[in-house]
Parts: structure tokens; sequence; C-alpha cells
């Protein structure tokens, strides 16, 4: 380095300074105190850092502190802390974290069901089933794989289902996801269902749907409660539309053919007919929705049905009749659920049973009269589903339409009906199909839903079947329940969403 230096030049006359080497001494000294200083500056820096640290930290646990105490209500005394001292609340678990029932490590393990009797719906007798990923990858004669290995190796668990019958998890193609009902005021509009309620009513896929009201409940929280699901142990989709179709159904992406072609769980589209709580809909406008969702569902590989609640009112069942002889759609098109409403209705929907329709009976106290009924006119049950209406309202009107009595549909209802029927002398593999398979096949459901099959979801219920009790509700008892491969039922828990609690059956 070079600098001006007039007085060390020694020029005093002219004042003109020459330009030479600063001492290499004076240049060490600068050096060093230019090394102090940067070293200096670093020092306090991470100091700064650190007691920033220490600060957050403090104010974190601070919070954590106060937000047990807000969760829990412990801001009284230190006696009441202490007895608290073995519940402490703390923020939601992971899945991960959760009890067997929600253990994220039943789709990375391999899992095989011993032994059990498996329907699948149809009877295959005492049978394996491997599973993994979430997937049933093979079944097998008893005793033809060996788990030994793999089973010391910790990569495979043994479930004995000796003695149990295994048969698909129960569809149910009618659900209220979002809570149905508010015909008697704000005050009635029903809750919002439970996973561990769904979950003890053997369901392992659900189509959900809204009802009366599509005003506080909506298209947008169904989807989501639907997307919610799907993390959790149990398949869900769902049906666009409501009660609701004039001027037009409800939707989400600007038509029922968008929604049902671009939206992945959404099956096809509701509707409301022959009922005063209804838009009284007129032919054309029903031929017009039924096309547009049969489309919708050619563009998107589904079934694209029309789902018609089907009231009390005198029509019936004519709308349909006019519908697919307008538009030349398949009868398999247009499905009618609440056919045994009445006996006339139930008469009707027989005529349309026969003449190659589908029809979904609601598994009320009268469901097992109207499917015997179909039996004993000897009509495909192939063709006949059997649905739940779970947590939709069950309003009862006078003849002049007043409201006089309320309650709701429970999820428990298809185990119900099978055990009506199977107490009543039919088989389990004439019933389970009505359940499982046809509600699947009628939907186009993807996945191997409603059936037990190589490379399908792992959807597995085990039951005790006890076709000599003397009790309905002997006859057949859920013992255990696999959904997409996950534990969803044993006989320590049943599982639960972020905000429930696993708890003993």
């Amino acid at each position: 380095r070079e600098r001006w230096d007039a007085e060390e030049a020694g020029d005093e006359e002219d004042g003109k300074g020459t330009m030479r080497p600063l001492p290499l001494m004076r240049w060490r000294q600068d050096g060093l105190a230019l090394i102090l200083l940067g070293g200096m500056t670093v020092i306090s820096m991470l100091t700064t850092f650190l007691f920033g640290i220490v600060i957050l930290r403090q104010q974190s646990e601070r919070s954590e502190l106060q937000g047990r105490k807000i969760i829990t209500g412990i801001n009284h005394s230190p006696d009441f802390v202490i007895k608290h001292t073995n519940s402490r609340v703390t923020s939601p678990p992971l899945l991960q974290d959760l009890p067997p029932c929600m253990n994220a490590t039943d789709v990375t393990m391999l899992l095989l069901i011993s032994g059990a009797h498996v329907f699948d719906p149809q009877p295959r007798g005492r049978m394996d089933i491997l599973v993994g990923g979430g997937k049933i990858l093979r079944l097998f004669e008893p005793g033809a794989f060996d788990p030994g290995e793999l089973e010391k190796k910790n990569l495979l668990r043994v479930v004995d289902a000796s003695g149990l019958v295994a048969t698909p998890g129960l569809v149910d193609m009618h659900v209220h996801l979002t809570g149905g009902g508010g015909e008697a005021g704000p005050s009635s509009r029903v809750p919002q269902p439970k996973l561990s309620d769904l979950i003890q009513g053997g369901l392992t896929t659900v189509v959900g749907l809204l009802g009366t009201d599509s005003i506080s409940r909506s298209l947008e929280t169904l989807s989501m409660t639907v997307a919610g699901l799907n993390s959790l142990p149990i398949s869900a989709f769902m049906y666009t539309g409501a009660y609701k179709t004039l001027p037009e159904s409800p939707n989400m992406l600007g038509s029922v053919m968008k929604d049902i072609a671009l939206l992945e769980p959404v099956v096809g589209v509701k509707v409301a007919i022959s009922d005063f709580r209804g838009s009284q809909p007129t032919l054309s406008h029903m031929v017009n929705l039924a096309a547009d969702a049969k489309v919708g569902g050619m563009l998107g590989g589904k079934s694209g049905i029309m789902y018609l609640h089907i009231g009390s009112n005198v029509e019936k069942l004519d709308m349909l009749w006019d519908i697919v002889n307008v538009t030349g759609l398949p009868k398999s098109q247009v499905v009618p659920t609440h056919v045994g409403r009445t006996p006339e209705l139930a008469k009707a929907s027989a005529l349309w049973l026969r003449d190659g329709g589908i029809v979904d009976v609601t598994a009320n106290s009268k469901a097992a009269d109207v499917v015997e009924a179909y039996i004993n006119a000897k009509l495909p049950l192939e063709r006949v589903c059997v649905s739940s209406d779970a947590y939709g309202s069950l309003p009862k009107f006078d003849s002049n339409k007043q409201l006089i009595g309320y309650s709701f549909a429970k999820p428990t209802r298809l185990i119900h009906f099978l055990r009506e029927m199977l107490s009543r002398g039919h088989s389990l593999a004439e019933m389970l199909p009505l359940v499982t398979f046809n509600p699947a096949a009628t939907l186009k459901l993807p996945r191997g839903k409603g059936r037990i099959v190589e490379g399908g979801d792992a959807d597995i219920a085990l039951w005790k079947l006890s076709e000599k009790a003397i009790e309905a509700k002997e006859t057949l008892v859920l013992k255990g329940l696999f959904s997409k491969g996950m534990t969803a039922l044993s006989s320590t828990c049943v599982a639960t969403d972020m905000f429930g609690r696993i708890r003993s059956t």
C-alpha cells in the first residue's frame, strides 16, 4: 500500500508530496487493530443471536403452558393441576403417533388375515388374505403362505381369524356426511357424523350428499368433509346437487356435468321429486339434468347417475319412466331411493326393478319386508341396493304436512338389516351383495370397492356369525374392520378423527 505524505518527504517549499511506502511496523499495527475490531464485532453478533434464541424459547414455553391452561381449564388452584397430572392434554397427535387403530405402520407392514371364511361377497371357503400397501395382494389356501421369516424380521403381522367370517367392508351409498335435517328450525340440524360411529357401523366406503338444507349445508363443505375422510381409514365419495333443482341444481364448478367429470369424488347428482320439500322440477328440467349427468360420467369415467330422493306424493316413480322414455337412457342411469316409504311406492319400485331398473331401499324397519317381497316375486337382487340414510333427519308429518315427530338415522342400520334378514332365514351370501358389491357396481366405484379381490383396496370386515342365535343382534357381530389396509376397529379400539379419542369397545 502507498499514500501521499508531504511531511515525510521534507519538501516544505513547494508543498509537493512524494509517494512512498508505509513503514512495515505501522502496517502490522493497523492490521492487528482491524483483526481485533472484526473479532469483537463477530462476538457481539453471536451473543445477540444466542440471547434472541433464549428469549424466543422462553416465550414459546410460556405460550405452550398458557395454551394447556386454556385447553384443560387449569387456571385455578395448584390442587386442581395435581389432580390432572396423569391426563395431561397435548396438541392433536399425528396419524403415526396414534394407537393401533390409526397406526400408519399398517400400510408399511404386511398383514396376513389367517383362517377366515371368506365371502367376496360370494362364499370362497377358508382362506388366508395377504395385505400390503393398503391393497389385497393375494388370497391363499389356508397354510399355503408361510409368514415365519417375515414375521421374525418384524415385516409382517398375523391376525388369527379362525372361526370368523371375512367380508368386504360395507358400502353405504347414502350418508349425510355434513349432517342433515333442519326442518324443525335451526336447533334441529343433525350433527356431522363421527368417524368412530361410521366405523362401528361396519362402513369402509360412504357416499355423501345434501338434503333439504342446501343453505347452511353446502357442496363445498361436503367436498372438504369427503377430502378429510379420505385421509383416514375410510373411503368417501359424494353426489353434487340437492333437493333444490330450480332454477338449477347446486354445483361447484358451474354445472353438474363439470362437477361429475372433473371432481374426482363426485359420482352423480342428487335430486328430490314427489316431495313437497323439493323444487317440483318439470320433466323438461329433469331430462336435461339426467343427460348432463350421463355425459359428465362418460367424460370422467364414472357412473354419472341421477340419484332420486322419492317422497310420498302420489306421483311415485312416474317421472322416472318419462325420463328414460324421452332420453333413451338406460334405466340403470336413474336410481330411486326411499322406495319402501309407502306400500304403493314399494309396489311401483318392484315394477321398475322387473323392467331393468336399479332400486335403493332405505334400511329402516320396512326394509326387510320390501326386500323379502322382491325375493318372493323372484325379482333380481343384483339390482337391489340397501343404504342407511345415516344422519339424515327422520321427520314425521301429519296429513296436513305439519311436523309432528323428529329423529335421525344411525350408521349401524346396514348391520341391523343384515341381522334381520339372517334371522328370517336368508343366507349371508344372498344378502351381503346388497350392502357391498351392488352399490359399488351401481356407482362404478374404483379400486375394487365392495369386493375382496386381489389388487383391490383392503377393506375387510371380520364377523362372528351365529346362524342359530336366538336373538337377531347375536346373529352377526362385528369383531374387526380394516379399511385401506389400516386397522379401523379391533377388540380394543376404534379409529377416530383428529378431534376424537380412542375408546374401548
